[in-house]
């Protein structure tokens, strides 16, 4: 039986899980090890491996692990708010295809078809980090602010987008406004009359192309993935 390389990390909220190197074991390798006697720098490099690119058939499969993987936890299209008879707990996942590596964010324990999924492709490595929301959860809570931001008394500047963090953390938005006009708190305190899910960031800027961000002070924004890439 084939097994996937799943590495499990139980994360807090604001633990950021970068994607581990890839080392191989010197003794599949068959390199030697130097005597006892040397030192920690020559054992070091006498037992050092690089890993070798993956293979054409290995990222043709990788691709496909990560189509699947979105069908069957509802990353694209309808929500689907069971797997394998209880609740979803996916929440997001990031990819690093140069090293066919997946961060998957789940709440609870990840559903057997998803681990069955892992298992029949040990070329990819998954890490499964804590969430502390799942994406059905984050899409109901923006669909909430989505349908009732512009009716929050005040002026709370125009709604541009609002979504799910993909690390499961809560929601994120981009509002259109002069930031001496609306005030990160005012959005934070809007969202709060619509939905008890946590505010991830808030961009504020007076167009669609703003880059003006912001930390909301006590919440978790996620960094920029390593390469890009996002699922």
């Amino acid at each position: 039986m084939r097994t996937s390389k799943l590495t499990k990390l139980v994360m807090s909220a604001c633990v950021i899980g970068g994607a581990a190197a890839l080392t191989a074991c010197t003794a599949d390798a068959g390199v030697p090890l130097p005597p006892a006697a040397a030192s920690v720098e020559e054992r070091s490099a006498a037992t050092k491996v690089l890993p070798s690119p993956p293979s054409r058939d290995d990222r043709i499969a990788y691709e496909e692990f990560t189509r699947e993987l979105s069908a069957l936890v509802g990353d694209e299209g309808p929500t689907i708010e069971q797997i394998d008879g209880e609740k979803n707990g996916f929440a997001g996942f990031s990819v690093s295809r140069d090293l066919l590596e997946v961060n998957l964010y789940w709440v609870g324990e990840v559903a057997p078809s998803v681990i069955e999924l892992m298992d029949d492709h040990p070329e990819t490595t998954v890490a499964v980090h804590e969430a502390e929301y799942s994406l059905p959860d984050m899409i109901a809570a923006r669909d909430a602010v989505s349908g009732g931001y512009e009716h929050v008394s005040g002026d709370n500047g125009e709604l541009f987008t609002v979504g799910p963090d993909y690390r499961g953390h809560g929601l994120q938005l981009r509002v259109r406004a002069s930031e001496s006009e609306v005030s990160r708190d005012q959005v934070v305190r809007a969202v709060a009359q619509l939905t008890d899910m946590p505010v991830v960031s808030v961009i504020i800027g007076e167009d669609q192309f703003a880059s003006i961000g912001a930390v909301v002070e006590g919440q978790y924004r996620p960094p920029a993935i390593e390469d890009g890439n996002r699922r």
